[in-house]
């Protein structure tokens, strides 16, 4: 009795042709249904596919949801007496496993990206550090305006490192591998976000509301550096909008320059200001700890569009809605 198991389970005989399955099946692949006699590649072509490829694991995907669903897909033969009479396929559903490898994955790249900033800006500031105290010491009896320079960058340079410490362990945080994923109502953490942040001055909508799969605290920092970037920029509104798997946020601000574009999610870059130095770097990590990518448009001039990818929709949005927070 297969219909008490959680596994897809679908009995083929010698070729492709389906036997007999369980309700597990039907629930995956409801096309199956009713297919006995029938080839495994018309009823379920995807099914069939994975039977052929080498990885054992394969992505299934979901109606009206960008989130896959992992599977993996083993053969049992089937014999009576001696001789093998057909296979069971039957698939498992690893899909968390899955999406914890990837992670990993991804975190592993981002620690190699981690320890070179580290290096270079600590090296980089001691180095400056080391020169001006030299200088110091070698200055303080004959040029004593000299040696205070001197005493007051090496001050600078050892407040640079505590900053640097502060920014790298945020970006560190931000990128690390997430272990709580949930529904998320972009719509809704939009106009919280704004609403919780009395120093935002410019205006937020929301054109297309989505349901998106995500960690609710990063994707809430995620908007909140968003509206920060759009004030230093000296926009008036932000636009929100969800379209062919792509958040689109757009801001009426000053355009960025194709160098600047270039150098913008490269921490230690202070573009385009200096107050904006570390924003980008961050969201770039909140969006990879995801498995998102992010970029920003250099073929849009009406201001600044950053594109948000590969984001898991769970309900994607068919109808056009807005909200509007003033501040």
């Amino acid at each position: 009795q297969h219909d008490d198991l959680d596994e897809v389970v679908v009995l083929i005989d010698e070729g492709t042709v389906i036997r007999e399955y369980n309700q597990t099946a039907v629930t995956m692949f409801p096309d199956i249904a009713d297919s006995e006699g029938t080839l495994l590649e018309t009823a379920a072509p995807t099914l069939a596919e994975a039977l052929e490829a080498e990885d054992d694991i394969t992505q299934i995907p979901r109606e009206r949801s960008t989130v896959p669903q992992y599977l993996y897909v083993s053969t049992t033969p089937l014999t009576c007496v001696d001789r093998t009479v057909g296979r069971a396929v039957v698939c498992t559903d690893v899909t968390q496993v899955e999406r914890q490898r990837q992670q990993l994955e991804r975190q592993n790249d981002r620690f190699d990206d981690f320890a070179e900033a580290v290096t270079h800006e600590l090296r980089n500031t001691l180095a400056i550090a080391e020169g001006y105290f030299d200088l110091a010491v070698d200055q303080r009896e004959d040029d004593a305006d000299v040696s205070s320079e001197a005493v007051t960058a090496v001050a600078d340079a050892h407040d640079r490192m505590d900053r640097i410490v502060t920014d790298l362990t945020r970006l560190a945080e931000s990128g690390q591998t997430i272990a709580d994923l949930e529904e998320c109502q972009l719509g809704e953490l939009v106009d919280t976000t704004y609403g919780s942040d009395i120093t935002v001055s410019h205006e937020s909508r929301v054109v297309r509301d989505a349901k998106v799969y995500a960690s609710r605290p990063l994707l809430t920092e995620l908007i909140s550096i968003i509206a920060r970037f759009a004030d230093l920029n000296g926009a008036n509104v932000v636009t929100f909008d969800v379209e062919e798997g792509t958040l689109r946020v757009t801001t009426d601000g000053e355009p960025l320059t194709t160098e600047t574009i270039e150098d913008i999610f490269t921490y230690g870059e202070p573009v385009p200001s200096a107050e904006t130095g570390m924003l980008f770097p961050t969201m770039r990590a909140i969006a990879s700890s995801h498995g998102w990518t992010v970029r920003v448009d250099s073929q849009y001039r009406a201001g600044v569009q950053i594109e948000i990818s590969d984001i898991e929709y769970l309900d994607v949005p068919s109808t056009t809605s807005a909200s509007t927070k003033c501040r």
